[in-house]
């Protein structure tokens, strides 16, 4: 009888879009290497501005590794314009930036 072991694949999961404090996180992925699991924490909180780190547990029974991912919560940036005008009555403004 032959008997193969192989070794637990790796997980590997997509980092999550830049997140900024207060805005709605995306999910993270229960799955990789069609390998189910879990995150510790399970939700990303947004309330504060840093990184976490989460860890992928496999679930019972899954030939697999834990994994973790750093997700970044950026702060608000208040962006900044240039002054415009004073303009007089009649005339014609210049165009708002928009970035």
């Amino acid at each position: 009888m032959v008997v193969v072991i192989n070794n637990k694949p790796i997980q590997t999961f997509t980092n999550l879009v830049l997140i900024i404090v207060g805005a709605t996180p995306g999910t993270l992925p229960t799955t990789s290497n069609n390998i189910t699991g879990t995150w510790s924490p399970a939700t990303i909180s947004t309330a504060t501005q840093g990184t976490t780190t989460y860890t992928f547990t496999p679930s019972v029974g899954q030939c697999g590794t834990t994994a973790t991912m750093q997700v970044t919560v950026n702060p608000n940036v208040t962006p900044t314009f240039s002054q415009l005008g004073p303009y007089c009555v009649g005339a014609t403004p210049g165009t708002l930036p928009t970035t």
